[in-house]
């Protein structure tokens, strides 16, 4: 994440698990932030309650194999979410800093963003990213 300090938000991505009939809960579910200069960061929740950020570089979506599977017609899909809540008008904001959240026994359950716009706050709910 250090490497993105400076850059500016170009765009966000969200999952959200679609059910097989087609509905999805979207308020809570992975983010892909993309930064100036091909870098991002993605932010998932793991079935532990921990959080994770793996950075990501423009053209390499590894980070996306683990939500390719269809499960009894259910499946994750995409969306720009750049203007949902929390991310609404943060996008060419500049990210000047971020924090590391921690649960009372130290692992890692979250980040805030500090962009020179405001603050983005991320965090892990029983095993889903919510903001």
């Amino acid at each position: 994440m250090d490497e993105l300090i400076g850059k500016r938000l170009i765009a966000v991505e969200r999952l959200a698990w679609s059910k097989a009939d087609g509905t999805a809960d979207i308020r809570v579910g992975p983010v892909h932030m993309h930064f100036d200069g091909g870098r991002g960061a993605f932010f998932s929740g793991n079935s532990d309650w921990t959080f994770d950020v793996v950075g990501t570089r423009a053209g390499d979506e590894s980070w996306l194999a683990p939500f390719q599977d269809d499960i009894d017609g259910g499946r994750w899909t995409m969306r720009d979410a750049a203007d949902e809540p929390p991310f609404a008008g943060f996008r060419g904001s500049r990210l000047e800093s971020w924090t590391s959240l921690r649960n009372e026994i130290g692992e890692q359950v979250g980040v805030d963003l500090a962009f020179d716009l405001g603050n983005i706050s991320l965090k892990v709910h029983k095993g889903e990213v919510t903001t």
